[in-house]
């Protein structure tokens, strides 16, 4: 038998007890028909050495996959385990007040949750993962009885997890350049109540494949870079602030809920239909491309699209609620219609291929392009100083037209009130203006 270390007991006594347990408990259990409620646990304390899989550095050796390890003693904030060889596991892993470093050729599997800032502390927990280190995990939340954070450097590092909280109880960040990679759950991002943070260098990769992103009304995502990655198999459903130079992939439908922000300079794909709520707002700018693949672009907030910006529904269409605003100097599209019951600004290209209905009460501003190949019908007010165009134009009874640019249509009925001084034009004129 080796000789007794500073803690009182060799590694190998520890580790016999630990084992006699074990099968007590089991034993128990087999005769009992119960669960065994004993667990291992042990905590790092940081002598003589900060290498995780030093047995001698931790209360009861070092963890396996059948003990939780609590990194949360006073006595090593300021000193980080380090994980730097492959294979080592934890069932569980709870950090406080202290670092976790991960690190080159470190491998870390966690059966159960990862839990950085567990309980109340003036010191943020750190889970930082750098140089191509690895973590696998069953869940991982930052942020629960105080500041959580996570950090990850390195292209080819990489934190692997079935569900992601960040911000839960108590603040949390995440921040990263390599590939975070959630495959079994959703990715939480804040609360109503709590901020959460995760930011997304150029050429990372946010992934997650089996569930949602969802943001809290202080949730914010910031995709950054050119190459900045962030996709879903579900849904993007932002109560907070996105923020994106790079891309955001997103299977099903992104939804900018009451209040939320969703601020984009890059590309934004949504499976099945982009919707942004009252009072939420969604800003396009530069090049930026926000597209719905099937279903509708559907407004009752407040939209921006700036010059050399497009907004486009592939399949569907494009609504405008009562009350809602677009402001459009760019491109804005739908394959099949615009449907206006609230104000639309245009000064760049508007168009609904298969046709453009303003309702009565709503207002359309053109100074650009405003464009259907199938009927254009007026029920509300159009003021035009640019362009305006249809196979056919349908001024209803409540309908009223200001035209100083041009109006061009195959046909035109007019029902309304229709002033021009500027050119109308088309043939088969009914009620000719």
């Amino acid at each position: 038998m080796k000789e007794r270390n500073s803690k009182g007991a060799s590694a190998e006594v520890r580790s016999f007890a630990q084992k006699m347990l074990l099968v007590s408990a089991s034993a128990t259990a087999m005769i009992t028909g119960s669960t065994p409620a004993f667990a291992q646990s042990t905590t790092f304390d940081g002598t003589p050495t900060t290498t995780w899989q030093d047995d001698s550095s931790w209360t009861d050796d070092a963890p396996d996959s059948a003990t939780t390890a609590n990194v949360t003693s006073a006595s090593t904030t300021g000193t980080p385990v380090v994980v730097s060889t492959a294979n080592q596991q934890a069932a569980a892993l709870n950090v406080n007040a202290n670092t976790v470093n991960v690190t080159g050729s470190g491998r870390l599997t966690v059966g159960g949750a990862i839990n950085v800032g567990t309980a109340a502390s003036a010191t943020d927990a750190l889970l930082n993962i750098t140089a191509d280190g690895r973590v696998f995990a069953g869940s991982v939340i930052f942020g629960t009885g105080s500041i959580g954070r996570g950090s990850l450097s390195g292209t080819n590092s990489m934190l692997t997890t079935g569900t992601l909280t960040v911000g839960n109880t108590a603040a949390g960040e995440l921040t990263f350049g390599g590939l975070v990679l959630v495959n079994a759950g959703n990715a939480t991002i804040g609360t109503e109540t709590v901020a959460g943070t995760v930011t997304v260098a150029n050429l990372s990769r946010f992934a997650v494949t089996n569930g949602d992103i969802v943001l809290g009304a202080r949730g914010t995502l910031t995709v950054g870079g050119n190459s900045g990655r962030v996709e879903t198999s579900g849904a993007l459903t932002n109560g907070g602030n996105v923020v994106s130079d790079g891309l955001i992939l997103v299977d099903t439908r992104v939804t900018n809920t009451a209040s939320a922000t969703l601020t984009n300079s890059r590309l934004i794909t949504a499976g099945t239909g982009v919707t942004n709520a009252a009072g939420a707002t969604i800003a396009n700018n530069g090049s930026g491309s926000i597209s719905a693949t099937t279903g509708d672009v559907a407004n009752s907030g407040t939209v921006t699209n700036a010059s050399g910006a497009t907004i486009q529904a592939l399949a569907g269409n494009v609504t405008n609620a009562s009350g809602a605003t677009i402001t459009n100097a760019g491109n804005f599209f739908a394959r099949q219609q615009v449907q206006n019951s609230g104000q639309i600004n245009n000064s760049g290209v508007f168009r609904g291929l298969a046709g453009v209905t303003n309702a009565s009460g709503a207002t359309i501003t053109n100074s650009g392009s405003f464009r259907t190949d199938a009927t254009f019908v007026n029920s509300g007010t159009i003021t035009n100083t640019g362009s305006l165009s249809g196979l056919t134009l349908s001024n209803a009874a409540t309908g009223t037209i200001t035209n100083a640019g041009t109006v061009f249509a195959t046909q035109i009925q007019n029902a309304g009130q229709v002033t021009n001084t500027g050119s109308i034009s088309g043939s088969g004129l009914t009620n000719a203006l």
